[in-house]
């Protein structure tokens, strides 16, 4: 997972660093203490009104040990991230506007996960999700049911 941040971070990093931006922005790397305590650490576009948005990679850790590592877009996570909780848990995956959405994982701190396609920080549609003991179950997930799931009885 670490070796995949660090591949989708130098690549953002470059993509960024090419990008255009309007004459009355200006982008660039920094680090951001909100009032609260959270710190912000990664890229940042200055906008047209003067006003500051999280744009680009970024690490931002909260005072509550959550910290989300990934792509930004409009002061939101968007794109390609990771968000772990203090509890263990975390989430690997596709956002959008601060919501999983897109394939993605969710691991809990146990060990067990969830894999398939998440909207608005739901499974939807065709998962799989792996117990502490490793068992696969897969099924249709929607909403909070899980219908049809079928252990997956692995022989070897």
């Amino acid at each position: 997972m670490a070796t995949q941040m660090a591949a989708i971070k130098k690549k953002l990093h470059f993509q960024f660093q090419e990008k255009d931006v309007d004459e009355n922005s200006m982008a660039f790397e920094d680090v951001y203490i909100f009032p609260s305590g959270d710190k912000y650490e990664g890229q940042i576009l200055r906008t047209k009104k003067g006003g500051l948005e999280r744009s680009g990679f970024g690490k931002q850790v909260a005072i509550n040990g959550t910290i989300y590592e990934g792509q930004w877009l409009n002061d939101a996570m968007n794109g390609h991230g990771c968000l772990s909780h203090s509890s263990g848990d975390c989430y690997e995956g596709q956002f959008l506007d601060n919501q999983f959405h897109g394939i993605g994982t969710y691991t809990w701190a146990n060990g067990a996960y969830l894999h398939g396609n998440f909207e608005h920080n739901r499974l939807e549609g065709k998962g799989v999700f792996t117990d502490t003991m490793n068992q696969i179950w897969e099924g249709h997930f929607s909403h909070k049911l899980a219908t049809g799931l079928m252990f997956k009885l692995n022989m070897n």
